[in-house]
């Protein structure tokens, strides 16, 4: 039902332009060396997980204003919850044929763990996110291990921010086989199936 200022109420169907008030995170990893059977390695144990100072995992209520801008970016989450998070956990190992990081060279062709289409968060500011992984030889003896490393982005700035309406793909970039695997980061950042309409605003129709 909707309420006018002429004191009419009408009730009829209402299109409302779309757009998510979350955002999506996923992590990928690739490699950029060549490589042969003899230096297959698998990955095990990965394990993503912010680490930062009121960091907002929950929230029971949306408070927005129409005044200017859209209800996206002028809006408060509201009776939130903080605290550290564990985003994913990816157990692999070796033998595992879906994580021989063989298979994964470059960007085009990186594995996403469990999170192909990206996991649902809150947007906000100042997030820091470490991961902690194992490459494993085929007889299980970890070849290289890492841990607590930030993700990082541009400038390796290790802050990283969220806004309502994306998708962050965060690549985990492995390299250098023969100097023990050195690990960069690369990051992306595509719009989330936004979703926008023309509305007709004449209710007397």
């Amino acid at each position: 039902t909707i309420t006018y200022s002429a004191g009419n109420d009408l009730n009829r169907v209402v299109t409302l332009v779309f757009h998510h008030l979350t955002n999506k995170v996923r992590f990928g990893i690739y490699s950029t060396t060549p490589w042969t059977t003899a230096n297959k390695l698998y990955i095990s144990n990965f394990k993503a997980e912010v680490v930062s100072d009121n960091f907002i995992t929950n929230a029971t209520g949306y408070t927005t204003t129409t005044t200017s801008g859209s209800f996206r970016d002028n809006g408060t989450f509201t009776g939130i919850t903080k605290g550290n998070k564990t985003l994913l956990t990816y157990t692999g190992g070796k033998g595992k044929e879906e994580c021989d990081l063989s298979k994964f060279q470059g960007q085009t062709s990186a594995f996403f763990f469990n999170c192909t289409d990206g996991l649902r968060q809150l947007p906000q500011k100042n997030v820091t996110v470490v991961v902690s992984f194992d490459l494993v030889q085929p007889d299980g003896t970890v070849f290289k291990q890492y841990k607590n490393v930030p993700v990082k982005y541009d400038d390796n700035n290790a802050i990283l921010n969220w806004n309502a309406g994306y998708l962050y793909t965060y690549y985990l970039v492995i390299n250098e086989i023969d100097k023990k695997l050195e690990i960069e980061f690369t990051a992306t950042l595509t719009p989330w199936e936004n979703v926008s309409a023309e509305l007709s605003t004449d209710l007397e129709k």
